[in-house]
């Protein structure tokens, strides 16, 4: 059994509306990031994604490991990465959902939020 009491990680999660018509979005329309973060570091340790393909989430879970939540700096670099290699329709959506998480985490931590 995990103990909770001894965890300094949090799971955060960030949601956005996929843009009608893209064909990951329907019926379900809404996407999740849903990121395991070291609460001493504020660092993504892991991450999943729904209503992605398998490549999406293995190329986005390489993008975000190791990215600070609070940190703006990593919040642009992310947003860079997805607007340079990331082709497909829910682009902004990923975006979005990173920022809410982001934002999420922030308020929980305590500390004021990153810009994704």
């Amino acid at each position: 059994m995990f103990d909770t009491s001894s965890s300094r990680n949090t799971v955060a999660v960030g949601y956005a509306t996929l843009p009608a018509g893209t064909g990951a979005g329907e019926p379900q329309r809404l996407l999740r990031i849903v990121a395991e973060v070291d609460g001493r570091t504020h660092k993504i340790v892991d991450a999943s994604f729904t209503m992605l393909t398998d490549t999406s989430q293995r190329w986005l879970r390489q993008l975000i490991v190791g990215s600070d939540l609070t940190s703006e700096t990593d919040a642009q670099r992310f947003r860079a990465g997805m607007e340079r290699w990331f082709l497909g329709n829910s682009r902004q959506t990923i975006i979005n959902a990173y920022g809410d998480m982001a934002q999420r985490y922030a308020a929980h931590a305590g500390i004021l939020q990153p810009q994704a």
